[in-house]
Order: C-alpha cells, then structure tokens, then sequence
C-alpha cells in the first residue's frame, strides 16, 4: 500500500512551459495520500506550487539540501546543509575563466545570484518564475557568512554540457557531487545530500517502510531517489537511462504523466 508520493517538478509534476496541468492538480489533490515536491529549484521557486496542491507537510529543495515547511509565504527550514564557500568561490571562478559563455548561478536559501544575464538566464527565470540579482564574481566575499546551497551550469548544448562535465571531474571535488538534472545543466551539490537523503528523511519523520513509498521523475538526479521508494515511475520524456532504472513508465510531462501514473500505476492494488 503506497503510503506517500514523491514528485520531481521540472518536465514530471510540470509541463514544458513550467506550468501545472489542471488534470494534475485534481489528480493529486483527490488521491488523499501525501505528496512531496523533490526538487532541485530553491524554495521560492516551489512555494506557489505547494500552495496551488494544498501541501501541508516537509518538502526537499535543491536537491535534498534543504527541507522545509511552507508557513504563511515563509520557509520554517527542517534541515539545511550546504557548500563550503570556498569550495564555492573556486569552482565559479575556475569555471568562469574555462568557459567565459557558459551560464553560471549560485544560490542561498531566499536568493538567486549570477555573475550576468543571458539568455538562458532569462529562460529559466521565466520557468521559474524567479528574478536572480547580478553579482560580480569579485564580490563573492559578501556572502562569505551565507548559506550557498546549489551552483547551476547552464550550457548551449549537450556537446558543451559534457565538456564542462569532463573539467569539473577533473579537478577532484571531493567534497561534491554534479548531477545532470536535463541534457545542458549541472548543478552542484554537497556530497552528503541527494534527493535519496531527501526522501529518507521524510521516510523517517513519518515512520513508513520503503514498500509504502513511490516516486515520479524524469532526470539522473532522479535515479538516487528511485533507489529510496518501492513503486519509482519514471516520464515518457526521460531518457532511456532513467526509463531503465524504474519499474514503470508512465506518460510524458505534457501529458499528464504524473496523474495518469498515480491513476493507472498507482492502482488501488497499490494506493488502498
């Protein structure tokens, strides 16, 4: 009996404009088994979607290195573990240097930064709905006493995403983990978190067995999270890597593929 639902947003809960389904809303909200968003997105980038499905419990940002309760607009934070700054400073420095026109971005718990606006910048602010503040590298000091929790790669193509890939294991990040959420961006994360912690940790709080767990996505980082539940679905839109590593496969994210999972996956053998 599936117990809770775990749900990636970008291109599984949500469509290819960033939006919510209309289907998938009245699905979720009339299966009347928890639900939690397992995104790499900050937390302002999921709060209207909480608020749209009516979510009252934990949910995991950035990858599992924040969870958090939406409370009245604001995030009562449950666990938060992010990157060393220094750690940080290098990588975006390196980085920047080796690919002058690749999309760099870094984030602390309410703020999203990039060194300059482009326009990949812009596309994922208008899926995201959330407007980054420019810094220049030079002035990474000032938040030296901050929280930085994520770093986003965005390159031009999937040739260029590979290339960046290569050089970052190259330099021997011990201390993090890159993941490939879609073909042109990477992000970077603590080493100790992963959206598997993520759904742990809510396993944990709520006392449920991995067989009473299910979860939707369509990415690589979602793969870790498929370890975690017993029911793991991934999108028709996912690649075969992902397809491979669930036990089923359900609709693209243009076609409602979470509320049709939930329905015809999630059958009552599985949900009652």
């Amino acid at each position: 009996m599936i117990k809770h639902i775990f749900l990636d947003m970008d291109n599984t809960l949500l469509n290819s404009a960033g939006k919510l389904s209309p289907e998938n809303t009245k699905i979720i909200k009339n299966c009347h088994i928890p639900v939690t968003l397992v995104s790499a997105r900050p937390p302002e980038a999921m709060s209207s979607f909480i608020t749209e499905l009516e979510l009252s419990g934990e949910q995991v940002a950035f990858n599992g290195g924040v969870i958090f309760k939406l409370k009245n607009s604001d995030y009562e934070t449950v666990f938060s573990e992010g990157l060393a700054f220094k750690t940080v400073v290098d990588i975006l420095v390196s980085v920047r240097n080796q690919f002058p026109q690749i999309s760099l971005s870094w984030f602390t718990l309410k703020k999203w930064y990039t060194d300059k606006m482009d326009e990949r910048i812009l596309w994922e602010s208008s899926i995201t709905d959330v407007k980054p503040e420019i810094m220049p590298l030079k002035q990474l000091s000032y938040l030296r006493n901050s929280i930085i929790y994520k770093i986003m790669l965005i390159s031009r193509d999937m040739n260029m995403t590979d290339v960046v890939y290569k050089y970052l294991m190259s330099l021997n990040l011990s201390d993090i983990t890159v993941t490939r959420s879609n073909s042109n961006y990477l992000e970077l994360i603590n080493k100790n978190i992963s959206k598997e912690n993520g759904v742990a940790y809510v396993q944990a709080g709520e006392g449920l067995e991995k067989k009473e767990l299910a979860a939707f996505g369509d990415g690589e980082n979602d793969i870790d999270m498929f370890n975690a539940v017993e029911m793991s679905i991934a999108m028709a839109n996912a690649s075969n890597l992902v397809k491979n590593r669930a036990k089923f496969v359900t609709l693209s994210n243009d076609d409602n593929g979470v509320g049709y999972g939930i329905k015809e996956i999630l059958t009552e053998r599985y949900l009652f």
